[in-house]
């Protein structure tokens, strides 16, 4: 009899992920830094969210450059606009800034993004045989306490500011001495699974 083996999710693949992700925390934590820096010595220019997250991007862009280089299991890669995408065992993740401080961002009209978020348009089955790896989001925003992490599987495309489409979500919180530490998504966000989902012109890239 067949029986497929359960694929990792939330903290088991956080876990596994663990130093690309301690990585891209450590590069957004200093582009917060940097930013701070640039608008406190810059006193006559009025906060600006967009140039705090460029920056921010930027600095972590460079600091993972640099991590890549040391990294005997993962690699950096460059995306058009700055993005970022770090693939490990299979695995393809891109960090992306939350829209409203607590969720993945929805993908766009770009429709390399769509294909991303829909997992290259594979849909899995009880019988799939397909390698195990696939695509996710790493989100992260930054708050009074520091920059904090989230990841998901997406599973399908979403409108703006619409209810994420995943497979599972975990929020990651790291502490520069013991690592990654978990706590539950967020009540409040609804989650609409793949498997309570009619497939319409939207998730198929229309």
């Amino acid at each position: 009899m067949y029986t497929s083996t359960p694929r990792p999710e939330g903290e088991q693949l956080a876990l596994l992920l663990a130093d690309p992700i301690e990585a891209v925390w450590r590069g957004l934590d200093r582009g917060k830094a940097a930013a701070d820096e640039f608008f406190e010595t810059h006193p006559h220019r009025m906060y600006d969210a967009h140039m705090a997250a460029h920056i921010i991007r930027y600095e972590a862009q460079l600091s993972l450059k640099d991590a890549a280089h040391r990294a005997k299991d993962w690699r950096l890669e460059r995306l058009s606009n700055g993005g970022i995408q770090i693939r490990k065992d299979g695995w393809s993740m891109r960090v992306f800034k939350t829209v409203d401080g607590t969720a993945p961002p929805a993908p766009g009209h770009s429709r390399a993004r769509r294909n991303f978020w829909m997992q290259g348009f594979h849909m899995p089955t009880l019988f799939d045989e397909k390698p195990e790896g696939g695509n996710l989001i790493l989100y992260w925003r930054v708050g009074s306490a520091g920059v904090a992490l989230g990841l998901c599987k997406p599973r399908g495309v979403w409108r703006y500011r619409g209810s994420p489409k995943l497979a599972w979500r975990q929020p990651i919180e790291i502490d520069p001495l013991s690592g990654l530490r978990f706590s539950a998504p967020d009540e409040d966000i609804e989650v609409i699974r793949l498997d309570r989902l009619a497939l319409g012109e939207e998730e198929i890239g229309g």
